[in-house]
């Protein structure tokens, strides 16, 4: 195989694992929006007062929060790949849940679980890709990555077009199967971070060897950083 062919075969199999990942973070989105998303139909069946529908949200957020928090750490000690196909499955299986679910204590539980492993899902994501790209392409696809969120959100209004719990059910099973996949794929990258010791003896190679530059200059002058913040500057435009 010739170097051509071979790298050819990278990139493919690169922008794969790129899709991959990319349907993992949609996934999980889209999972935390769609029981809020879909309250009105789940009323019809399930008794909610105002207070019990007050508390399902708040304490959704709150686990939310907190997840962000927690897998954002556990992303730098763990593998993310693990953590990616963790979120994953807890959001299709919460998702099963609520398709059967008939009282209000199991809605809250499956949407405290939902929200709990939202962390898993951006965190690991982002990382992964600035593993995979250089500097002049990890911006671009940090912006499609990105989109995923606006993409679940475009989806949410026609999900209410179903019956509720077939929504719930199909798409929870859909996304195991498809957690099978992702794994077959992703398991190359399936390794724990370094250990910090190992990378402090690299960046202290790295600065014998480069010149002091500023902080602030690297960071004005980053490509990735404007990216990032346009993309971020159009997300939160549109929740506003």
């Amino acid at each position: 195989m010739t170097t051509g062919e071979t790298t050819k075969n990278m990139t493919f199999k690169t922008h794969l694992k790129f899709v991959c990942v990319t349907i993992i973070y949609f996934a999980h989105i889209y999972f935390r929006r769609l029981p809020i998303t879909l309250l009105p139909l789940i009323r019809e069946e399930i008794v909610l007062s105002s207070d019990d529908i007050g508390l399902l949200v708040s304490a959704h957020a709150l686990c939310y929060t907190i997840g962000r928090l927690v897998f954002g750490v556990a992303s730098d000690k763990y593998s993310k790949v693990a953590l990616l196909l963790l979120g994953l499955i807890t959001c299709a299986t919460c998702s099963v849940g609520l398709a059967f679910s008939t009282y209000y204590w199991q809605l809250l539980i499956a949407m405290l679980f939902l929200g709990i492993v939202q962390g898993a899902g951006w965190v690991p994501a982002s990382l992964l890709v600035q593993s995979w790209y250089s500097k002049t392409t990890y911006g671009t696809m940090f912006s499609i990555l990105a989109c995923g969120s606006t993409f679940a959100g475009i989806l949410q209004p026609f999900s209410k077009k179903f019956y509720w719990r077939n929504i719930e059910l199909w798409s929870g099973i859909g996304m195991l199967l498809f957690s099978i996949i992702c794994y077959i794929v992703l398991r190359e990258d399936n390794v724990r971070p370094k250990h910090l010791n190992d990378i402090e003896e690299e960046v202290e190679d790295g600065e014998k060897k480069k010149k002091k530059q500023s902080g602030l200059t690297l960071i004005v002058g980053s490509i990735v950083i404007w990216h990032i913040s346009f993309v971020y500057l159009f997300t939160m435009e549109g929740i506003a």
